[in-house]
C-alpha cells in the first residue's frame, strides 16, 4: 500500500514538473527587455531616417534655389538698369517700323510693356524666397525701382528716369506675385481633389460586406 500511494502521488508531481516551464526557458522565450527594445528601435530609426535626412540636407529647398536665382537676376537687372546708354537705342528703327505696321504698338506702349515684363521675375522669385512674408514683395519692388530711377537721374546723363517706369516695374512685380499665388492655389485644389478621389475607393472597400467562407465536410 505504501509503494502504490507513493507512486500515485509521484505521477501528478512529475506531470506538473514537466508542464511547468523552466526559469531559463521563460527568460529565453519571454518578451525582450526594455533595453533591448530601446536599442533595436533606435537602430531601426537611425537606419531608416539616415538616408532621407541626407537627401533632404543635400537637396536645396525652393527658398534657397529662389535666392540663388534672385542673385543672378539682380546682376542682370543691374546691368540693364545702369547701362550708360539706353538699351533700346539699337532697336529704335525696328520699333518705329513696328509702330508703322501696327499703329497700336507705339514706342510708349512697347517700352511700358517691356518695363512690366522686366520686373515679373522679381515678383516670382521674391514670392519663393519669402514664402511667409509675401506682403513685402511689392514694397521691395517699389524700393528697387526707386533706387534705379534715382541713380539714373543722378549718375547717368543719357538715361531718362520716368514715373511711368516706376509704375510699370511695380505692376510687373505684382503680376509675378499674382501668378505664383494662382499656380499654388490651383495645385492645392488638385491635391485636394486627388485625395478625395483616393479616399472614396478605400471607404467603399472598407464598408463592403465580407463574403462568408464555407468549408466542405
Amino acid at each position: 500500500m505504501t509503494d502504490a500511494s507513493t507512486s500515485s502521488d509521484a505521477v501528478p508531481a512529475a506531470c506538473a514538473t514537466a508542464g511547468a516551464p523552466r526559469s531559463s526557458e521563460r527568460v529565453l522565450d519571454g518578451p525582450p527587455t526594455t533595453d533591448a527594445r530601446v536599442s533595436s528601435g533606435a537602430a531601426a530609426h537611425s537606419s531608416s531616417a539616415g538616408p532621407s535626412n541626407a537627401v533632404a540636407d543635400s537637396s536645396p529647398g525652393p527658398a534657397r534655389l529662389a535666392g540663388r536665382l534672385l542673385a543672378l537676376y539682380a546682376a542682370v537687372l543691374a546691368l540693364i538698369a545702369f547701362w550708360p546708354t539706353p538699351v533700346d537705342r539699337d532697336a529704335a528703327g525696328l520699333l518705329r517700323e513696328l509702330a508703322r505696321v501696327v499703329p497700336l504698338l507705339t514706342y510708349d506702349i512697347v517700352e511700358f510693356t517691356a518695363n512690366v515684363m522686366l520686373f515679373v521675375p522679381l515678383g516670382v522669385l521674391l514670392s519663393f524666397a519669402l514664402p511667409h512674408r509675401r506682403g513685402l514683395v511689392v514694397p521691395i519692388a517699389v524700393v528697387v525701382t526707386l533706387v534705379i530711377e534715382s541713380c539714373q537721374a543722378l549718375f547717368l546723363a543719357e538715361r531718362t528716369p520716368s514715373l511711368r517706369d516706376i509704375v510699370a516695374n511695380t505692376l510687373g512685380a505684382a503680376f509675378g506675385l499674382l501668378v505664383v499665388h494662382l499656380v499654388e492655389r490651383r495645385a492645392a485644389s488638385r491635391r485636394r481633389a486627388a485625395s478625395r478621389g483616393s479616399a472614396v475607393p478605400a471607404a467603399s472597400a472598407a464598408s463592403s460586406p465580407v463574403a462568408p467562407t464555407t468549408t466542405r465536410g
